[in-house]
């Protein structure tokens, strides 16, 4: 049977046609005939290329198309590209270990928040200049509050605390303000903003006007837990406002704490400069003048105080007659401890009667001074004269005990007058405090008989107890 060339030519395109319909897979074997027949017939098809239908095959296969048998043996050649691995997980940074440990000390039982700030330093300390960009970059992204708070801690002894973006600041923030919900966070929160002069007016605003009185007491630790001159130049302009007697009370608190640890640290090591303290000083003074609150103004001499500002010794010796005797009797106490040489005016107020709270502090003050030996005699007895007066406060009486005590008993007069005290005072406190007393002074056959029978035989238990520790004190020296 014959066939022209334009049948042969309309049989390839119904052909083709077909494998359109079904697809190139299942079309190939197909096609291989049609090609065969019209190239026997003469027809101008091309031949056949094996490579074209392992290529239909192979795109057949990835398109999900069920091959034939034979189709599924030339697949097998064909090997799939190897998936790449998924990358390792990187390995945990020093940055890392110092945040988990910094949040797992934060969340453990007995947590104190001192203890955390002492321990945020040192982790920051383990920190190296090249975790600086990874800790930028943390605290960026960081979401877990946790977290977030124990990175902005470890930032502040890696960089300046300005550095730290602003969506940690925001973060932190809503952190502290949340204090009813999470008091640990808020707390380690607090100093991180306080150290931030961005942000360092949300503590203070929490301190002067928050409902909470453990929320106003923590923004007051935030402040003054260490010397900073953001922190001290925030709180002298706000004392300069009108604020309510607990405001200006707890501000003193925070600059009186920022004062002592100051103390112990050098200008040039990041402590407060002179400028600092002199401003500082003059706003404290500025507010004791002013207020006619008593908490206030007896807050104030002490952060005075602590302040240390020779500049301050005359308003001290006017208060020596102020009329509020707590004023007056710590403004005797500072003098003592600092001024030098001691003031005539001060001197006069040991046997000047009126003020004897006054006088007895001043007596214990000066009865300390190891170089003011012979001011030093003479308030020890002022001192042992309280001891026999009746009129005489029992808490002054007890500072009496311990002002004599301060000069280590070695004074036979002093000595007498103590264990005297110890064997039949008529104020119970007294007598504790003499026995306690004992202990810290000479070993003497007496005073050894004393104390032995007294650790047996005293009236009470309490007193039995504090002989016994009195006694075990004098043999181990301490």
């Amino acid at each position: 049977m014959t066939h022209t060339a334009g049948e042969g030519r309309q049989r390839a395109a119904l052909a083709l046609l077909a494998a359109l319909l079904v697809g190139g897979a299942l079309a190939a074997p197909f096609l291989a005939r049609v090609r065969r027949t019209v190239h026997a017939a003469g027809g101008d098809a091309a031949p056949e290329r094996p490579h074209s239908s392992e290529s239909g095959l192979v795109a057949a296969a990835e398109r999900g198309a069920v091959l034939p048998a034979g189709a599924a043996r030339a697949r097998k050649s064909v090997v799939p590209p190897t998936p790449a691995a998924p990358p390792a997980p990187a390995a945990p940074s020093l940055l890392d270990d110092l945040a988990a440990e910094l949040c797992a000390r934060a969340r453990a039982p007995g947590f104190a928040r001192d203890d955390w700030e002492a321990a945020a330093r040192a982790c920051a300390h383990r920190l190296r200049a090249r975790d600086l960009d990874e800790l930028r970059a943390r605290l960026d992204e960081a979401r877990a509050p946790w977290t977030l708070a124990a990175l902005a801690a470890l930032a502040r002894g890696l960089e300046p605390p300005e550095s730290a973006p602003a969506s940690a600041l925001r973060a932190l923030e809503d952190a502290f303000l949340r204090y009813a919900d999470e008091p640990r966070l808020a707390t380690i929160a607090c100093r991180s903003l306080a150290l931030d002069a961005r942000s360092v007016d949300v503590v203070i605003d929490v301190l002067c006007h928050a409902e909470d009185e453990g929320h106003r007491s923590l923004a007051a630790w935030g402040l003054g837990a260490g010397p900073d001159e953001g922190c001290c130049t925030a709180i002298v302009a706000r004392l300069s406002e009108t604020l309510d007697a607990r405001a200006s009370e707890l501000l003193l608190v925070s600059l009186e704490s920022m004062a002592r640890d100051e103390a112990t640290v050098e200008e040039s090591e990041g402590g407060l400069s002179s400028g600092a303290l002199q401003l500082a000083a003059a706003a404290v003074e500025d507010l004791l003048r002013a207020s006619d609150e008593p908490e206030v103004r007896r807050r104030a001499v002490v952060t005075l105080g602590a302040l240390r500002r020779d500049s301050s010794t005359n308003l001290f010796i006017g208060l020596l007659d102020d009329s509020d005797p707590v004023v007056a009797a710590r403004a005797a106490a500072t003098l003592a401890s600092l001024a030098r040489p001691l003031p005539a005016e001060l001197l006069a107020r040991l046997e000047r009667p009126g003020n004897e709270g006054m006088r007895l502090v001043l007596a214990a003050d000066l009865a300390r001074a190891e170089d003011l030996a012979d001011w030093g005699r003479e308030a020890r007895g002022v001192l042992r004269r309280a001891l026999a007066d009746e009129s005489v406060d029992s808490s002054d009486r007890v500072r009496a005990v311990w002002g004599i005590a301060s000069a280590g008993l070695e004074d036979a007069a002093d000595l007498d007058a103590v264990l005297r005290a110890a064997r039949d005072h008529w104020d119970p406190a007294v007598r504790r405090a003499a026995i306690s007393a004992l202990g810290r002074g000479p070993a003497t056959d007496e005073v050894v008989a004393f104390l032995r029978t007294a650790s047996e035989s005293a009236e009470t238990p309490a007193l039995q107890m504090q002989a016994a520790n009195a006694l075990g004190n004098l043999r181990f020296g301490r």
